[in-house]
């Protein structure tokens, strides 16, 4: 196992994945873990924010509390919603275990009342939620919100992509083939 890593990256494959594999293999990460960090900025202030979000295709919906993260989406409202699988590895046996997502998109806060805080509303299970913590699900709070995110950009890096022969950084966009992304094993821009 020693070495394997470097092995690895000495093939320096630029190879990206079919554009149909990569975004069932980023929706099969996105469902693994469901916590991240949501990353927001109002021009003066950057706030990073650990949450649990939901996918609904290739949208995120989030129940945020509220707080600066809301008010940098009112005024900025891209965002980035960093996602990895909890492991510190040894580099010399686990590499192959190390991936990560930035997932960038605009996002829009909604309040009760309209068609896109009910459709978040189901997708984030808030009855669920309220039930735990003891609460009737017919009188939910005005201020909870519901942020729905779009995405418009995912930039994986994923080590053990390099043993099926693909780069370990992948990037998707809507619309877009990954093969014209030819960004090979260059790091991703944050």
């Amino acid at each position: 196992m020693a070495g394997e890593l470097g092995a690895a990256l000495r093939s320096n494959t630029k190879k990206k994945m079919p554009r149909a594999e990569l975004e069932a293999h980023i929706k099969d990460l996105m469902g693994r873990v469901r916590m991240g960090v949501l990353c927001t900025n109002n021009g003066q202030e950057s706030r990073g924010t650990p949450l649990e979000y939901f996918v609904d295709g290739m949208t995120i919906y989030i129940s945020p509390d509220p707080g600066i993260k809301l008010r940098n989406l009112g005024i900025k409202p891209h965002a980035c919603l960093c996602v990895t699988n909890a492991l510190n590895p040894k580099w010399e046996t686990d590499w192959d275990k190390v991936w990560g997502l930035q997932i960038s998109g605009t996002a829009t806060v909604y309040q009760s009342g309209c068609p896109e805080w009910e459709h978040g509303r189901e997708v984030i299970k808030v009855d669920s939620w309220m039930r735990a913590l003891g609460q009737d699900t017919n009188k939910i709070p005005p201020s909870v919100r519901v942020i729905r995110m779009p995405i418009s950009r995912v930039e994986l890096t994923e080590w053990a992509l390099l043993k099926q022969g693909y780069s370990y950084r992948q990037l998707w966009t809507p619309g877009s083939d990954p093969q014209s992304d030819a960004r090979g094993a260059t790091p991703a821009r944050a």
